[in-house]
């Protein structure tokens, strides 16, 4: 009985695990769309800036340092959710790698489980076979016994 609850007790525990998972991944792939959009807006301000490049003559000295400060911060914010996402894709592996092995852990406790009874019928047969060996074997003595007598009155009633 308390196997069944320990079992029980373990797919809670996994069952709530996989929902803190599944929650921090969906943290991560919410962060991940931050991220992307991020990633987009400054593309767009990169476009422009080069845009204005080729309209304006007098600020175009300018608008190079800033396109390259631009690509140098895109550079590492597309480096920053690429990191990102293969965090998250290696959380939610990790995730059903351990769901996976839990419902086989869980699996081979319950075939564990139901051999140990078969386990525990197994030996109450046997046991019950032993108690009954040993009352015929009782029964054998005495009898023997008493034939034993017999045997010696009828020698003595010979002599």
């Amino acid at each position: 009985l308390s196997q069944g609850r320990s079992v029980e007790e373990s797919q809670m525990l996994s069952v709530e695990t996989s929902r803190t998972l599944k929650r921090q991944l969906d943290m991560a792939l919410s962060q991940v769309s931050v991220v992307s959009q991020e990633r987009e807006r400054l593309m767009g301000h990169v476009n422009q800036f080069q845009t204005d490049k080729h309209t304006s003559a007098m600020v175009s000295g300018q608008l190079e340092g800033s396109v390259e400060e631009m690509k140098s911060h895109l550079l590492e914010l597309q480096s920053t959710t690429k990191a990102l996402e293969d965090r998250s894709l290696q959380a939610a592996k990790a995730a059903q790698e351990h769901l996976l092995a839990h419902t086989q852990l869980s699996r081979a406790h319950e075939k564990l489980a139901k051999e140990h009874e078969k386990l525990v019928h197994e030996h109450e047969k046997m046991a019950t076979q032993v108690k009954r060996t040993q009352n015929a074997l009782h029964c054998l003595e005495e009898q023997s016994s008493e034939g034993s007598q017999d045997l010696l009155q009828v020698v003595g009633s010979l002599s």
